[in-house]
């Protein structure tokens, strides 16, 4: 009996030490090393993953604003409208003193008006010189090409809350001349491209426009003479070109909706920005 157990133990420990399987070192030397992948996923990451850099080509700058420098009026044009603003500091400064009737009968305007229109500019350039007195230190002038003709021309402005033309004189046969004067219920807006809008009010719902360009003789020539009615709560556009002075502003043409359209591409007043301009103090 005690030879069968012995025996029995014998082969009990030789099947234990003989196995089916694989020796323990074996087995770790084969197993596969999760760490290892774990930190090679990440470290090593598929190329066909990775975003391609050229693909995604950095976002362009966005444009800086314009740093156009003003021009610079030439000598000749500085001499030829030196007359001019003289007149024009003198008479802001009589009116502001409250001297005007002595100062305009002894010194008119040295330069004639361009008479274009109908335009009864000597009226305007009196409206406009009173509003300019009230604050003088506003005042200002600047030379700009408004026609387009290569030449500076003398604007007038006032400067403040906002900038606006008052007045634009430009040189016909070598001197200068009035084109037109504006107020506060009346503006201009030169293009530089040889254009001119203006806008002026016939009451809180009555908008008349102009756009044109300028004649040989300086003359502001009108392509567009709309009046914008809204007082019916839809704009209606009427066509003045043909109106006498005495007729109503609503008397014209009413515009088809091909003309509206091509009338407010080129006036486009909303989007309007006035160009760089040196503007000099007006001392009298």
């Amino acid at each position: 009996m005690k030879k069968f157990l012995i025996l029995l133990l014998v082969g009990a420990l030789l099947c234990a030490v003989a196995g089916c399987g694989k020796t323990p070192a074996e087995d770790a030397t084969s197993a596969p090393n999760d760490v290892e992948d774990a930190t090679r996923d990440v470290a090593e990451p598929d190329a066909e993953s990775e975003p391609d850099a050229e693909s995604e080509p950095a976002a362009e700058p966005e444009p800086a604003p314009s740093t156009e420098a003003p021009t610079k009026p030439s000598d000749l044009a500085v001499d030829t409208y030196r007359p001019v603003v003289d007149w024009y500091a003198g008479a802001i400064k009589a009116l502001h003193d409250e001297t005007e009737e002595d100062y305009f009968e002894a010194n008119p305007l040295p330069c004639p008006a361009v008479e274009a229109n109908g335009s009864d500019l000597t009226e305007r350039l009196a409206d406009t010189l009173r509003e300019m007195a009230i604050a003088p230190s506003t005042c200002g002038y600047a030379y700009y090409d408004v026609n387009a003709d290569g030449t500076s021309d003398l604007l007038f402005l006032t400067t403040g809350l906002e900038t606006s033309v008052k007045a634009i004189f430009t040189t016909v046969d070598g001197e200068p001349a009035l084109v037109d004067a504006f107020w506060s219920r009346y503006n201009a807006f030169p293009y530089g491209d040889g254009t001119l809008a203006t806008i002026g009010s016939g009451g809180a719902e009555l908008a008349i426009y102009t756009y044109g360009t300028f004649g040989p003789d300086g003359a502001y020539v009108h392509t567009w003479n709309v009046t914008a009615d809204s007082s019916s709560g839809n704009t209606v556009y009427y066509d003045c070109s043909e109106l006498g002075p005495d007729d109503s502003y609503t008397a014209g043409r009413e515009l088809t909706a091909d003309e509206v359209k091509a009338f407010r591409e080129a006036v486009n007043i909303g989007s309007y920005v006035l160009p760089p301009l040196e503007i000099l103090p007006l001392n009298a």
